[in-house]
């Protein structure tokens, strides 16, 4: 499997800022956009993003709001 940096060309310096956060998601298609972690993680930042699905490719990282958004997992 393809890493995030080798898929889209985020670079190593912009990989590292995807976990740590910061409120900066990257539009990487029209309405599919790249974030981190703790983004992911915001409840109220994903809704004021208007963000309805979450695709997450992680090992061990449950949806924290199931009843909110639309998640798919892939464990990797």
């Amino acid at each position: 499997m393809e890493k995030v940096v080798d898929l889209f060309g985020v670079g190593e310096a912009n990989s590292q800022k995807l976990l740590e956060g910061g409120k900066d998601l990257s539009e990487i298609q029209q309405g599919l956009f790249i974030g981190s972690v703790a983004e992911a993680n915001n409840k109220d930042f994903l809704k004021s993003s208007n963000i309805t699905h979450v695709l997450t490719v992680a090992v061990a990282l449950a949806p924290p709001y199931p009843d909110d958004f639309v998640y798919k997992v892939i464990e990797g």
